[in-house]
């Protein structure tokens, strides 16, 4: 002891000595010579750690302008032995070189003592002859000569000298700068090393001289194993198996030592033995290399056993042997996490819940140890870490196999909680978290740490106070974020099924908001400080990896909890966050316009590290959740990011994203594919809500298009994932309907025939547009979807494009887009002919028959495709659109809405359109299955049908559906361009609906029937241009009083369709004498002319009295007495005053001037001369 305290003074005084003088220096080595022959003669009983500080700290200080001095033999032999000591090579390691050099042969034959032979020892052992001597210097051949002595030695001090010169080669080939790397390698990687050591390793020791000659072979090869990289191979091929076996040398000695029946006589001291230091650091050593091997896990798991008794005979002891927990616990922490030993842990749930008490029994007696003082003093620093780590490890196994937690073990697992948090080591306090992020996934164990703590708030006040620190490590964060996290998630349970729960007090929102606004403006996306600042390095040497990590900035770890919390706070109903209106209080935050930044600064095309690139992708995925969750609240969040542009471009840009070298395939294209899908979603979400934004978020999408759609058109496959490509047909859909829309605003005023300009545009080398490449994908995904939803939502954008793209319309319908539709109806109407017959006997349909979606969405696509299209009307009507129409033209009636009703009119309105064919197969049609167009006209057809409903609208008119009415009025318009359905409209009774009209049968005219009549005259307007129908309508009883009273009683509006219809009806020779038979024609007439300001009124009037006193005596009589000619000069004069004073446009004074040569001619056919 007392060589011990002197050492230990040296060591302490060495720095202060004066090394300017040699002579001081020298005799210091004085003082390492005494010391070198006390440990010679009394090793045994010197700490040979000790004496190695003393040592390294006596070397350093001798050392003078770099020069290093030449030690004396008897302190080389000395330093030899003690650089093998492993607090000396492990934790000074700045020193250990000179170690290295002092104690090597290769020194010894630099010695300028001619005192001291520079063999000493090794030519006694060897029997060098002189001629050998130049081997001396060469180390490969040495250590292969120094392993063949060790197989054929037969004592041991023979081999203890042989394996000290070993070290005496091995060292500087480790440390010696000048050698290259690899050198150690390449000499090691042919010498015997199996046939010198193997002996050893697999006899267990008898004797104490085994023992040791044991404990050094181990020291050698585990030094080798920390050293060799290409030549380790060869060793772990037979040490590895060797020492994992039950009956193997290794495993004997170290579970002797651990269990010994005594164990204070092992344990004793402040120091651990070297014994037991050479055996753990072979056991790790040993374990790294087996980790991923289950062929040892029964090994393992006995290894495991072992050190967990040794920590419970321990704490039976009251754990005041503390120099031999550290490596216990670090041994228990390295195999608790490996899976051949979780496996067995989870099968032994007793032994969990033992192990788990053992170790936060350990935590306690650390806090409260050496009469109070700290528990992080150096000894204890790595034993609490090590404590800490294990405790974790197994809390996970045990929150697997146990539901819900047990209390014996929960209670005090939640008091040492607040222990770790409070740590001064930033390592302590990250598994203190992590604990607390395992234990807060229960609410049993939520409900226990509030109540182990001062107060129910800990927990909430510490983890958000760690987050919120820009002073903690980014880990800390993670696992503080996780903690609260999952406090949020089980928030409304614990509140309702417990006490402690509603005393809980939580920030406000604000706050919470506003720190996180602060931190995410420390959001960091390069996985090293020296990529963030640029090219300055961190130049400290000492700093740690954790040290080197910038507490003030945020990894895209902690940014997607924080992420998740913000998206969580949005539904939780915690007090705090309820009463406020958390709309206006994240718009006022900045929280929506920090994350969009966040989207707009990253720096993902700058990471090449994967595992970090994947963590970023991750990151960025949150943040898009977070804004798409926020977005919803309230729609001008979506303004305020449509406003930064250079983030929108950014987001968009993240669609050309692609993975680093070294990323594993599948995991970055499952990474990718959510990122993707979130930038999909809020561009949707944005393109919704852009309101009079649209043109700057349409702007930013051209600009980005070809991004874009090279996206689209990938996910657009059948073999894409079904989430993508819903994706992508969600956006597309959203963002055509949109366009489609602006579209239709500037339709009437600058209408571009060839659509949309982005999807007109030339995109590929195929000098496809961007809209034929669309429709090329849509309709090859839509042949192979199998899902309704799906299919529906590819109709729909398909329907959308071709309402914006000429090119996209032309294209399907080269590509038979028509003839796919009307198979699929078709198939429909086989395969539910027996289901819908009873759609007529359900007063409102309750059936849950997705194909009636489809159905409405077919048509609507046909309607648009057939829209002044005439090969598409051609294809249609080749195709037997209409007769397939007829078969499944009741299904309308299974929507009370009329929805489905009003699909097939706008659809036969549009086929119809212009297309004298189409309204011909109108008239041949039936709705038998099995049964093909028929050859002629038919009462039974489909447009028969259509005379029906539009027969029982005008009977009910003042309930009727408006939009029916108009829709059937704009297709019976068409139809009644061709003979055959004129025919068929003459023999149904929508044309005596002209009855209804006469003042008798309706006093008081409601707003919905007066736009009825409006309708109907307008219709009988356009039929009235055919002499067929101008002889049908004036047939009809008391059609001519009927006209007249609508001219005479009538609103403008009526009154002009009125007179228009006359003006028609006067055409036809036939219904002259009709008319010039009602006494009140020409009056009405007359007046018109007279009393009317109404230009299209007194046109009508004129162009009627002058076809009905042309060529006919009867008529200009008829005149005379109604006073025409009085009224005509009265118009005439009153029209070039008119015209004279008018300032109105050319064409409005070119009408006056044709009305009044109308009128002209009139008064001259009556034989009086108009008026000047």
């Amino acid at each position: 002891m007392l060589l011990d305290s002197f050492a230990l003074t040296v060591c302490k005084y060495a720095y202060t000595f004066p090394i300017d003088y040699k002579m001081l220096s020298l005799g210091l080595q004085e003082v390492l010579l005494d010391l070198a022959y006390c440990y010679e003669k009394h090793g045994q009983d010197i700490n040979s750690t000790v004496l190695a500080m003393c040592f390294a700290s006596i070397m350093k200080t001798i050392q003078v302008n770099d020069e290093v001095f030449i030690l004396a033999y008897d302190i080389r032999q000395c330093v030899r032995k003690l650089s093998r000591c492993p607090l000396l090579s492990n934790g000074w390691p700045e020193v250990h070189k000179y170690f290295v050099q002092y104690s090597s042969p290769l020194v010894d034959s630099l010695s300028s003592d001619p005192d001291v032979p520079n063999t000493r020892g090794f030519e006694d052992s060897f029997q060098l002859e002189p001629n050998q001597k130049q081997f001396y210097f060469q180390p490969q051949e040495a250590i292969s000569k120094l392993l063949i002595a060790i197989q054929n030695a037969t004592g041991h001090q023979t081999v203890i000298l042989a394996i000290d010169n070993l070290w005496g080669y091995i060292l500087p080939l480790a440390v010696n700068q000048r050698w290259k790397n690899g050198a150690m390698d390449y000499i090691c990687q042919e010498v015997p090393f199996r046939d010198s050591f193997y002996r050893f390793l697999c006899v267990e020791p008898t004797c104490v001289e085994d023992e040791d000659l044991l404990i050094r072979v181990i020291n050698l090869i585990a030094y080798l194993f920390a050293n060799l990289s290409t030549g380790r191979e060869k060793l772990e091929e037979w040490i590895v198996p060797l020492c994992m076996e039950n009956g193997s040398a290794f495993q004997k000695l170290l579970r002797t030592y651990c269990l010994k029946s005594d164990i204070t006589d092992v344990f004793a001291g402040t120091v651990l033995p070297d014994t037991l230091r050479s055996l753990f650091d072979f056991l790790f050593v040993i374990l790294k290399k087996t980790e991923p091997n289950p062929s040892y896990a029964e090994y393992k798991w006995n290894i495991f056993h072992t050190l967990c008794l040794i920590l419970h005979k321990l704490g039976d002891l009251g754990f005041s042997f503390s120099v031999v927990l550290q490596p216990i616990l670090r041994g228990i922490a390295s195999l608790s996490c490996v899976n051949d030993v979780t496996a067995q842990l989870a099968q032994n749930p007793k032994f969990c819940v033992a192990l788990i008490l053992r170790l936060t029994e350990f935590i306690i007696f650390l806090q409260e140890q050496s009469s109070g003082l700290s528990s992080e003093s150096f000894r204890n620093q790595g034993a609490l870490y090590y404590s800490s780590l294990s405790l974790y490890h197994v809390l996970l196994i045990s929150f697997e196999i146990e539901a819900p937690p047990n209390s014996d073990w929960i209670g005090p697992c939640c008091a040492v909680i607040p222990c770790l948090w409070d740590s001064r080591t930033s390592k302590v306090r990250t598994l203190g978290y992590q604990i607390s992020e395992v234990i807060s996934r229960r609410i049993q164990g939520i409900v226990a740490l509030m109540t182990v703590s001062e107060s129910p708030d800990r927990i909430w006040t510490s983890c958000y106070n760690a987050l919120i620190n820009f002073e903690e490590p980014a880990i800390v964060k993670l696992h503080a974020a996780h903690t609260l996290y999952n406090l949020l998630l089980l928030w409304d349970d614990i509140e309702r099924s417990t006490e402690i729960g509603k005393s809980l007090q939580l920030p406000t929102t604000w706050s919470v908001l506003d720190e996180f606004t602060k931190l995410l403006s420390h959001v960091y996306w390069l996985p090293t400080l020296s990529e963030v600042f640029g090219n300055k390095a961190v130049e400290d040497s000492t700093m740690t990896d954790e040290d080197n990590s910038n507490p003030q900035l945020i990894t895209p770890k902690v940014l997607t909890v924080l992420c998740k919390i913000v998206i969580k706070m949005k539904t939780s109903l915690l007090p705090p966050f309820h009463p406020e209106p958390f709309s206006g209080i994240i718009c006022s935050s900045g929280l929506c316009a920090m994350l969009f930044r966040l989207v707009g600064t990253n720096s993902m095309s700058q990471i090449l590290e994967a595992s970090w690139w994947i963590d970023s992708c991750s990151a960025l995925s949150s943040v898009l959740e977070s804004l798409i969750s926020l977005c919803e609240i309230d729609r001008g969040i979506s303004l305020i990011l449509i406003g930064d542009k250079h983030s929108m471009i950014s987001l968009i840009q993240l669609l050309a994203l692609q993975p680093p070298s070294g990323c594993k395939l599948n995991l970055a294209d499952e990474t990718l594919s959510t990122l993707w899908v979130n930038v999909f979603t809020l561009l949707t979400i944005l393109c919704t809500d852009s309101g009079n934004n649209f043109e700057d978020f349409e702007r930013c999408i051209s600009n980005q298009r070809n991004i874009i759609f090279v996206r689209l058109t990938e996910w657009l496959k059948s073999d894409a994932l079904a989430v993508c490509r819903k994706m992508a047909l969600t956006f597309l859909h959203e963002i055509l309907s949109k366009l489609q829309f602006k579209q239709e605003e500037k339709e009437a005023d600058n209408f571009q025939a060839g659509g949309h300009p982005i999807l007109c545009r030339v995109w590929n080398e195929k000098n496809m547009t961007y809209g034929s490449s669309l429709v090329d994908r849509l309709v090859s995904i839509y042949e192979e979807s199998s899902t309704h939803e799906e299919k529906l939502i590819i109709l729909r954008t398909f329907n959308a494009l071709i309402n914006i793209s000429e090119s996209a319309k032309i294209t399907a319908t080269q590509r038979g887009v028509v003839n796919i539709l009307i198979l699929k109806l078709k198939y429909f109407a086989h395969k539910y002919h027996n289901v819908s017959e009873t759609f007529h006997q359900m007063k409102k349909f309750q059936g849950n028959y997705q194909w009636l979606d489809e159905t409405a969405t077919i048509l609507s696509v046909i309607s648009s495709l057939v829209y002044k299209n005439p090969d598409g009307k051609k294809s249609a009507l080749s195709n037997e659109v209409v007769d397939t129409f007829h078969k499944i033209f009741k299904w309308w009636k299974a929507y009370p809405d009329r929805t489905l009703l009003h699909g097939f009119v706008e659809t036969l309105l549009n086929f119809t359109e212009e297309f004298p064919p189409g309204c011909q197969a109108l008239t041949f049609t039936t709705n038998v299955l099995g049964v093909g167009p028929r050859k002629a006209p038919s009462g039974q057809s489909i447009l028969s049908e259509i005379f029906e409903i539009l027969q029982a609208e005008l009977n009910l008119a003042e309930s009727c559906n408006l939009k029916t009415v108009e829709l059937l009025f704009e297709f019976l318009k068409n139809a009644s361009f061709v003979m055959e359905c004129r025919t068929m409209l003459t023999k149904s009774t929508i044309i005596l609906f002209l009855i209804n009209l006469h003042t008798s049968e309706i006093k008081k005219w409601s707003p919905k029937q007066h736009r009825v009549k409006l309708l109907y005259l307008e219709f009988l307007l356009h039929l009235s241009i055919h002499p067929d129908m101008q002889t049908a309508i004036a047939k009809v009883p008391e059609a001519i009083d009927i006209f007249v009273l609508l001219v005479d009683q009538g609103d403008d509006m009526t009154s002009v369709l009125a007179l228009q219809v006359l003006r028609n009806l006067s055409f036809q020779a036939m219904n002259r004498t009709r008319l010039l038979c009602e006494d009140a024609v020409m009056p009405c007439l007359s007046s018109k002319l007279s009393e009317s300001d109404h230009p299209k009124e007194m046109e009508c009037a004129a162009v009627a009295v002058w076809a009905l006193i042309a060529n006919s005596e009867k008529g200009k009589l008829s005149a005379k007495k109604s006073l025409c000619p009085i009224a005509v000069q009265k118009t005439i004069t009153r029209l070039r005053k008119l015209e004279q004073s008018s300032n109105d446009l050319l064409t409005k004074k070119q009408d006056l001037s044709n009305l009044i040569n109308i009128l002209t001619n009139i008064s001259n056919l009556l034989g009086s001369s108009p008026s000047t």
